[in-house]
């Protein structure tokens, strides 16, 4: 499993540096963070998630699944009311978000 989130960093970090270099729409940079966020997670390394994540959430302040990864990131780091608040971000759009309310909870615990 690790490999595979390995592999589609190979991938994907070259596709987030083009986007970048040609001036790539905003959503479809943030897409690309989103999936570099979830892989850099999966891999524990959770410091480069954290800041992929939060700039991310910069080109796409509304997606409230890039807020989702913050919280989980900043929860695995430790950093509980930073996870707090992001959830909170996450569920500002979408209330009933479940992997966010959960995230919440452990948060707040």
């Amino acid at each position: 499993m690790r490999s595979r989130y390995d592999a589609a960093l190979s991938r994907l970090v070259p596709a987030r540096e083009r986007l970048e270099a040609t001036g790539g729409d905003a959503t479809e940079r943030a897409a690309v963070a989103a999936k570099i966020g979830w892989s850099l997670s999966y891999l524990g390394r959770y410091p480069e998630a954290v800041g992929t994540f939060a700039q991310a959430t910069r080109l796409a302040p509304d997606w409230y699944g890039l807020h989702n990864g913050l919280g989980w990131s900043y929860l695995k780091l430790g950093r509980k009311a930073e996870a707090q608040a992001a959830f909170e971000r996450a569920l500002s759009p979408r209330p009933g978000y479940g992997d966010a309310q959960e995230g919440l909870r452990l948060a707040r615990g």
